[in-house]
Order: C-alpha cells, then structure tokens, then sequence
C-alpha cells in the first residue's frame, strides 16, 4: 500500500514537473503606465512590461537551450514561440567607450536572446531581445496569412514600456530593429527543411567590429546601458537572419560608444562613410574583423559599414 501510494505521489509529482517545463512562459506582464507620445498607438496594440521574474527565469538558461513563450500581439490575442536562446556577445568581445578622460570598458549587456517560430504557423519567425526594462524584437506571421509585429520600446530611459505594433503601423520608433522592412526578411525565405539542415551544420561567423557615434549615445539618453544593448539588439536580429538565410552568425568583437566628440563630422552618410572608412584605417588596423560599422545617430542615418576598412 505504501508502495503504491509512493509510486503515485511520484507520477503526480513528475507529471507536474513535466507541465511546468512545457508551460510557455508569459515573458510580458501589461503596463499600466502609457507614456505621452507624439502619435497614438495603433487600435489594439498591447503596452507591456517585461516580467522581472520571467526575465531571470529566462536569463538561466544555457546558450543554446529551447524554451516556449508567450507573445501578445493584437488586443487580447497571442502566439505561442517556440525559440532558442542564442549570443551575439562573448567572452572575446571588447566594449569600451569613449570618453573625455579616456576609453572606459561598457559592462556586457545583462540579456537574453531568443529566436524561432511561432507554433503551428509554417514560415513564421520570431526575434526578441529582452533586457531587465527594456524589450525590441519581431515576430513575422507564416506564409498564408502574412502579418508582421515590431516589439519597440515606447521610451528612451529604463525601464520602459513596450508596444507591439503592426510593421504597417506609422509609429516607427527610433527603437525599431535597424528599420528592416516586412520585404527584406520574408522574400526568399527557404523551406522548413532548408531551415532544419542550416541549423544542423555549421555556420560561418562573421566578426562584426562596431562603433556609435556621439549622436548615437545622445539619442539613447546619453545611457550607455541602453546603446549598448540597442547595438546588441540590432547586431542579434540580424544574426538570426543570416543563420536562417545564409548559415552565417554575427558576432560583436568590439564595440565602442563615443561620449565625447567623435571623429565623424560628417552630416551625410557619404561624408560619414568615407570619415569612418578613412580612421579606420589610420586607427584600427590591428582590430580583428569581418567587417567595421558605424552606428550613427546623425540625422536619422542609422548605420554605415565599409568592407575592407
């Protein structure tokens, strides 16, 4: 008899065990702060805070292990992800910025970041970078019904809440992933199957050297802790599109943000371009990398790269 109730209590308890591990995870809570802005949001589109609790449960899991989370997306609609956990930022990257009294080494960003798809949506694709008060990711509906949904912060200080807007939608904030249209990510998206043998191989890593001017670090409230992690953000989004696409990951192995005066006058990205190009050279001829870019917050450029620099 003790046996038996013993061999039950343990199924119960497995049983609960396994539900919890396959529970999807409510990485949101809804905000109840709305920030003023410039124009209204969107009908429908949830404001939302990342869950503090969820964010460390998260945050323990391994690079590389899988999970299933929750997506709000349309009033009270969700999705269901099933994504990975990735990184853009190791232990042989470098972060500095740059100061009037020097370079000073930039904390490695405190996040965590998924991608995957959207259960049961064939063609589906879902980014998201979250951070302790701060969330940017994308989630792209399947083939058959195409629709597209930009996580985006609504302020520039943390924490700070987050909307989940239609792509179509005219609130673009200066938060947007790298302004990234529907059409760049979804023509040419290979098959379920293509997807299967990119991740079963291996893949090529690009080293991505980075650099934000002044501009930049001011339009992120002069808070080194959100330009970095927007940098990262950004450089994440655009690796898991390259691991899907091409079997290529991107990887920051230096970042640098300019506080004080940058040595990129320029107010075009023409200008900008060759200045970056041009103390590229003169300076940073010993830095290891792929490819350099300038993340530039000069008149909404947003960011230039040269090879070979």
């Amino acid at each position: 008899m003790q046996r038996t109730l013993l061999y039950a209590l343990t199924g119960v308890l497995l049983h609960v065990m396994l539900g919890a591990q396959h529970r999807p995870v409510d990485v949101f809570s809804v905000s109840p702060d709305l920030p003023v802005l410039e124009r209204p949001l969107p009908a429908e589109a949830p404001v939302l805070r990342v869950s503090e609790r969820q964010f460390e449960e998260l945050h323990r899991l391994p690079i590389g292990s899988r999970t299933r989370i929750t997506l709000p997306i349309k009033g009270s609609m969700s999705v269901i992800a099933d994504v990975q956990r990735y990184a853009v930022i190791d232990e042989q990257s470098v972060l500095r910025a740059m100061t009037s009294s020097g370079p000073v080494t930039i904390p490695a960003p405190r996040s965590v970041l998924l991608k995957g798809t959207v259960d049961g949506n064939p063609g589906s694709f879902v980014t998201l970078a979250l951070y302790p008060g701060l969330a940017l990711g994308r989630i792209v509906l399947g083939d058959e019904v195409h629709e597209e949904y930009i996580i985006t912060p609504l302020t520039s200080t943390m924490p700070a809440p987050v909307a989940v807007v239609p792509s179509t939608s005219l609130l673009r904030s200066d938060y947007g992933l790298c302004a990234v249209t529907d059409d760049d990510v979804v023509h040419g998206r290979p098959s379920v199957k293509g997807a299967e043998q990119t991740q079963a191989g291996t893949l090529r890593r690009v080293t991505l050297a980075l650099e934000g001017d002044t501009p930049y670090y001011l339009d992120h409230g002069s808070d080194l802790t959100v330009a970095t992690a927007y940098a990262e953000a950004v450089i994440a989004a655009s690796s898991a599109i390259y691991e899907r696409d091409v079997s290529a990951s991107l990887y920051i192995g230096q970042l640098v943000i300019w506080t004080t005066t940058d040595p990129y006058p320029g107010t075009n990205s023409t200008n900008l371009l060759t200045q970056f190009r041009d103390y590229w050279r003169a300076n940073n001829a010993g830095v290891g990398r792929s490819v350099a870019m300038l993340l530039s917050g000069q008149n909404g450029i947003g960011g230039v790269a040269y090879l070979n620099t």
